[in-house]
């Protein structure tokens, strides 16, 4: 197998790893989802891929307070996260944030917002 035809199956499993997981994922999330198809992929590659794909713009990162970093695709567009405590999954939420623009005082101009809920997911409770 050439370098080329290695470095394009990796990129393809860890891309794949977003859509099979529809979340945001850590780089060890990417990476145990990555090596079911492409088995022999080391973390270091993982990380470097991502900061590739992050650089391409391909990748944002959604951060949370006292958490590591997770990545999803940049085109997903607006929408929000739950964070599970007792699994720590991030789950993409639809929370239209509408009403809450009306309690921004008057000569403030929002810029963007992050939302996150906390709590126990379906899988968990």
């Amino acid at each position: 197998m050439t370098t080329k035809q290695r470095s394009t199956q990796q990129k393809q499993a860890i891309t794949n790893a977003f859509d099979t997981a529809q979340r945001p994922l850590t780089v060890p999330e990417v990476h145990g989802i990555a090596t079911g198809n492409c088995p022999g992929l080391g973390v270091a590659t993982v990380y470097r891929a991502v900061n590739r794909l992050v650089d391409s713009e391909w990748l944002k990162e959604v951060r949370l307070p006292d958490h590591p970093v997770r990545y999803e695709r940049r085109a997903l567009g607006h929408h929000h996260h739950f964070h599970c405590d007792q699994c720590e999954r991030v789950l993409d939420i639809a929370a239209p944030c509408e009403s809450i623009a009306t309690h921004i005082p008057d000569g403030f101009q929002v810029r963007r917002h992050e939302l996150t809920f906390y709590g126990v997911c379906d899988d968990c409770s």
